[in-house]
């Protein structure tokens, strides 16, 4: 029998843009002296907080605007004040990475970040701050998760069907 043709089904045109998807992730360093730490909310601390953001996307090999430092935190505590010991900084961020095939964008940053030396590169991003900061320091985890969606998104599209 004859196969009648199929009509295209028509397809809004979209901006042809790499896809990119969002993994969350945390980096521990330990041997952090703990004293030398900005106080959160001073230029200093802005600065650092910019160093390993662009510490983290050199690592990544992606751009700084694509990392968002979420939280820092010494020792397991906010940081607020000081205290004269050797103690551990947890950064916890967020990274747009462009989107694979294989599905596995998190595992890949967390072999990025195993597989360079992320201290080097947030030293290399402080060349107008002090680096000092960071002699002795070393990652001793870096943990990774792919983001999940917000249901923001899923009330935008339904709000969009409800509109035609």
């Amino acid at each position: 029998s004859p196969i009648a043709p199929v009509s295209p089904t028509p397809v809004s045109p979209t901006p042809v843009v790499a896809e990119s998807v969002e993994v969350d992730g945390s980096l521990s360093f330990s041997g952090f002296q703990a004293e030398s730490f900005p106080t959160e909310g001073t230029p200093e601390y802005e600065g650092f907080k910019g160093d390993v953001k662009k510490g983290i996307a050199t690592s990544l090999g992606v751009d700084a605007d694509k990392v968002t430092i979420l939280a820092m935190t010494l020792g397991g505590r906010r940081v607020r004040g000081r205290s004269l010991t050797e103690t551990t900084l947890k950064v916890v961020f967020k990274v747009e990475v462009p989107k694979r095939s294989s599905g596995d964008e998190a595992t890949k940053v967390s072999d990025d970040l195993k597989s360079v030396d992320v201290v080097a590169n947030v030293k290399a991003a402080s060349s107008d701050n002090d680096d000092t900061i960071w002699s002795g320091v070393d990652v001793n985890d870096a943990s990774v998760t792919t983001h999940k969606p917000s249901e923001e998104n899923e009330e935008e599209e339904e709000e969009e069907e409800e509109e035609e």
